[in-house]
């Protein structure tokens, strides 16, 4: 059973959780699973790194490719880089909760339980800022894309 207590002092609120045996089954398969989409994460992660690579040398390879927008190749190189960096953030997240997380089921450790929860926090903190971020992105395309149907048949 869970077992939660509050303790004030002047200084902290301190709470004391106690988790069933259930509950930390629970959380070892979560820790698992977080564990696989952050090796996920990665392996997408080394092929975006690997794309970016083959684009950017694709021009000097194969001179057609760098007739796009002002060298395509290129651009789009750079732009798998930028992807790859920002994708990079939320998997270390969920890696580092998935690793804080056995350390503190194994060890019975309370910090290190609470540094989990404060990745995996940072992790849907940072995936839902992105999400609102691409929202408001397609929301402006919708309307520029409204706008420039309208104009195209006035």
């Amino acid at each position: 059973m869970e077992n939660y207590q509050q303790e004030n002092t002047e200084e902290t609120t301190q709470t004391v959780l106690t988790l069933s045996s259930q509950t930390i089954s629970f959380l070892d398969e979560i820790r698992k699973w977080t564990k696989f989409f952050a090796i996920l994460g990665f392996i997408g992660i080394g092929f975006m790194v690997l794309l970016a690579i083959i684009m950017g040398t694709a021009s000097s390879i194969f001179p057609m490719f760098g007739n796009g927008f002002g060298g395509g190749s290129i651009f789009i190189a750079i732009l798998y880089l930028a992807f790859a960096g920002l994708y990079a953030m939320p998997v270390i997240y969920l890696n580092n909760f998935s690793d804080k997380l056995k350390i503190a089921l194994e060890q019975s450790r309370n910090e290190e339980l609470e540094s989990a929860f404060e990745n995996l926090k940072s992790h849907f903190k940072f995936v839902g800022i992105m999400s609102i971020i691409m929202l408001a992105i397609y929301a402006i395309a919708i309307i520029f894309a409204i706008g420039g149907s309208i104009l195209a048949f006035h």
